[in-house]
């Protein structure tokens, strides 16, 4: 694009222009197993002590006919776009972009499936919108890379009010002028803060929902002529000089060959619930476990990307003794000795008992790590440890690509696997859950969302 356009002018035109028929078949796939994995993430939170505080906040003024995933409650479509959505972030068990870490899934998926049910959409209307919001968001946030974080938000959350807008207003076939006021609107909505780190508190799980609703109010309040600037993306004051490195980007990454190359195709399908970074250092520790004897571990030194450091590294003593179990999956450390221990990781992982583990903590104090000035993250995930044994003896072991990534897929298979674990977490009866396996792996041809809406309650 020429430095004389405006960001969200250019990306409102190219975003119009696209129809149902100009997505690839590829590209569908992706989207229909995004929307399979985010709706069981958000299922195997439905017990979950947040999800029940969002239920009992939301009692409190919340009415409508919206389904909140996995409850006989409904709900308006702002509520069940934020309820659905953080409890779909709520294990860190979504899908994640490789490029940088982003979640489009539990911001796109919710908002899409609340609006389209108020506005009686098409199943064809929905993987459109779907889509297109997945596109925004991995391309923001390869856009912004690891500056988003650095500035001390959640790229999640800034990045997916954006992404989430986008969506909706391609689902409500907001003419041009009308979508770059909405991004506009939605500019001055984005938020989310990554203090969490420091405690292991819920907020990091409501920054999904609150992105997806948000969406929805910006793209609705542009439709009734609410108006927002046009450069909120670039502009002196914009998004990116708020919340990213500045407002001067190559903006081209955001919108070249937009609708004709789709890079959310790398959306990675996680094989663990716990950060993305994590994953690759969980794999060398399962490899690891077979061939040694943790007793004769001395010291475990780990090569990473100093962008992963602030988040899953440091404080030290706190990754190595997280404080609780949401702690937990942001300590890699901490996912390294369970690994270890355990042989696998999964949800039942992440529990109070293994926090007081004293062999498991044994083994978390004694991992540490480095910075590797030529690691590639955020554009590669991947690991390398150093396992020094009592004996003096140094085994090495490395992964080098994301398990359930581009290099290394989770095939359909393990897809409808991991969403069939994450029932059993769920009170959604196996007739539902065959039931929605199919409408979603047919969405092309369902008449109205309501119908795949019903089958989540």
């Amino acid at each position: 694009m020429s430095s004389e356009e405006v960001v969200s002018v250019k990306l409102a035109e190219l975003i119009s222009v696209i129809e149902s028929e100009k997505i690839p078949s590829a590209m569908v796939s992706v989207t229909k197993n995004i929307t399979l994995d985010t709706i069981g993430c958000a299922l195997a939170a439905a017990k979950s002590s947040y999800a029940e505080s969002l239920l009992s906040a939301n009692h409190q003024g919340g009415s409508g006919n919206i389904p909140i995933w996995g409850f006989q409650d409904g709900t308006d479509m702002y509520s069940a776009a934020l309820i659905n959505g953080t409890s779909a972030h709520g294990e860190d068990f979504d899908s994640s972009f490789e490029g940088c870490p982003v979640h489009s899934g539990v911001v796109i998926t919710p908002a899409i499936l609340s609006l389209g049910h108020m506005i009686n959409a098409t199943g064809e209307d929905a993987i459109r919108a779907l889509t297109i919001g997945h596109e925004v968001m991995c391309r923001l946030g390869q856009l912004t890379g690891t500056t988003v974080h650095r500035r001390g938000f959640h790229p999640t959350s800034v990045l997916g009010t954006l992404a989430s807008t986008m969506a909706c207003s391609a689902l409500l076939r907001l003419e041009p002028k009308e979508m770059v006021n909405a991004l506009g609107i939605a500019a001055s909505m984005c938020s989310g803060i990554i203090e969490y780190l420091s405690d292991g508190s819920s907020t990091k799980r409501l920054h999904a929902g609150w992105a997806a609703q948000s969406g929805i109010r910006a793209s609705l309040l542009a439709q009734a002529g609410f108006t927002g600037p046009e450069k909120s993306i670039d502009g002196d004051h914009g998004v990116f000089f708020a919340f990213s490195s500045g407002a001067n980007q190559n903006y081209e990454i955001l919108t070249e060959d937009f609708g004709h190359k789709w890079v959310s195709i790398n959306t990675a399908i996680k094989a663990y619930p716990s950060g993305t970074m994590t994953h690759p250092f969980i794999d060398c520790c399962l490899q690891a476990s077979k061939e040694i004897n943790l007793n004769e571990v001395d010291e475990i030194i780990c090569d990473v990307g100093e962008g992963t450091v602030h988040r899953l590294w440091e404080p030290l003593k706190l990754k190595q003794n997280p404080p609780n179990e949401y702690a937990a999956k942001f300590s890699t450390p901490f996912c390294m000795a369970l690994a270890l221990h355990h042989n696998k990781l999964n949800l039942n992982s992440f529990s109070e008992l293994y926090l007081s583990d004293r062999e498991i903590l044994n083994t978390a104090n004694k991992i540490k790590y480095k910075i590797n000035p030529d690691d590639p993250y955020p554009k590669e995930y991947i690991a390398k440890i150093h396992v020094r044994l009592s004996s003096g003896q140094i085994k090495e072991y490395n992964k080098h690509c994301l398990k359930g990534g581009r290099h290394e897929p989770l095939s359909k298979p393990e897809i409808i696997a991991k969403f069939q674990d994450n029932l059993s977490f769920s009170s959604l009866n196996l007739s539902n859950a065959n039931k929605l396996i199919d409408q979603i792996y047919s969405l092309e041809e369902i008449r109205d969302i309501k119908q795949l809406n019903l089958s989540l309650s």
